[in-house]
């Protein structure tokens, strides 16, 4: 079984190392944060494979060792690259203090790589700094959501806040977790080397990590079989899935080309509203079953992609669904006018810009919740 867990976490390392490898190196598909995520989550996985090397290689240990520390900002820096570009500048900025955090945490470890209790005291330090990084990117990336909300297409959204809270909540809690079992570790270690290698530690504080270590020591145990490993999965398999459908072949399986929304219809959108209305209203060009989005753009003097953003932002439909709202109400109008008496329900739905009886009978049913011949029958 170890053999089959083992054999999962080389083949989820080396898809991510590869994509990785590929976001870096491909022009195209240039995204660097993206990249370095997916190497770094790659790396970690490999972490139970290397640590035999680093025991023996302490330059390989500094190396490693601070990988956790830069999840948190990449993933944020994936999301800023959303909504713009990150330059060399922000990319920097972000990175800045998880170097100056990691770096001397990774160094003072170092030099005191065979003293046990002193590596324990290092890590007992770092954790908490990771947990704290987590929480202050978590923040930054709700109100970064909350910006794109309005601006990107429902799909993109959900995915991109999918990918966000998924791997971010789940980084939280293995970090609180690795928190909570250094009191764990930290009673045994007390318990194995006592005080005599000169590490003084009062009466209280032995009563206190005694109690934290009773606490958490079996809910620990039960969590780390249960909750903490499936855990460390979740965090390769999303990160490997948004990695691949943030590629350009993919992307457009899902998403639309430009997933932003225009800036007239995010910016000002009235006047395209109070045009579009004016035009249904009084010119009624979707009377014309050759009526298309082309004709009511060159109207409205606006573009393809600002009509359908607008229909979709604050219309929640599509242009066809629009129009054909607007028929099966002139058709109802048409209907209830005692000089259309002679006329049946098929001309009436002609008269109204229908096509195809089929489609008028289907639209109808869908929008009135009866059909056309029930609807006559009950005015």
């Amino acid at each position: 079984m170890e053999g089959i867990i083992n054999g999962i976490r080389i083949v989820f390392c080396l898809q991510l190392l590869l994509v990785g490898g590929f976001l870096i190196f491909n022009k195209r598909e240039r995204n660097y944060p993206l990249a370095l995520l997916c190497l770094l989550v790659g790396l970690y996985f490999l972490w139970q494979f290397i640590l035999p090397i680093l025991r023996d290689n302490i330059s390989l240990f500094f190396i490693f060792f601070s990988r956790e520390i830069f999840i948190p900002p990449l993933l944020y820096l994936t999301l800023l690259r959303i909504g713009s570009s990150v330059n060399r500048k922000t990319f920097i900025k972000h990175l800045t203090i998880p170097l100056v955090i990691s770096v001397p945490t990774a160094l003072f470890l170092t030099l005191f790589y065979d003293k046990v209790d002193t590596r324990f005291i290092g890590n007992a330090i770092y954790q908490p700094s990771i947990i704290i990084f987590s929480i202050v990117y978590l923040v930054k990336g709700r109100k970064l959501l909350k910006d794109l909300k309005n601006k990107i297409v429902k799909k993109a959204y959900i995915k991109y806040k999918v990918f966000f809270y998924v791997i971010m909540y789940t980084y939280l809690i293995i970090g609180v977790t690795s928190f909570l079992s250094y009191f764990v570790q930290l009673k045994f270690l007390l318990k194995y080397y006592g005080t005599s290698d000169g590490r003084h530690i009062t009466d209280t504080g032995n009563i206190l990590i005694d109690i934290a270590g009773k606490l958490f020591e079996g809910p620990l145990y039960y969590f780390g079989w249960y909750v903490f490993e499936p855990l460390l999965y979740i965090i390769p398999i999303f990160l490997f899935v948004f990695a691949l459908s943030e590629l350009s072949y993919f992307k457009t399986l899902f998403l639309p080309k430009d997933v932003f929304y225009s800036d007239r219809v995010l910016s000002n959108s009235n006047d395209l509203a109070s045009n579009l209305e004016f035009y249904f209203e009084n010119e009624k060009p979707f009377k014309n079953p050759s009526f298309n989005i082309e004709q009511c753009c060159a109207y409205l003097d606006c573009t393809k992609k600002e009509l359908a953003d607008f229909l979709k932002l604050h219309k929640k439909t599509t242009f066809n669904n629009y129009i054909n709202i607007f028929r099966i109400k002139e058709f109802k109008l048409l209907l209830a006018e005692e000089v259309n008496n002679l006329y049946d329900i098929n001309s009436l739905a002609e008269m109204a810009g229908f096509k195809s009886r089929a489609t008028f009978y289907r639209i109808f049913k869908d929008v009135e919740g009866v059909t056309p011949t029930q609807y006559k029958n009950n005015y």
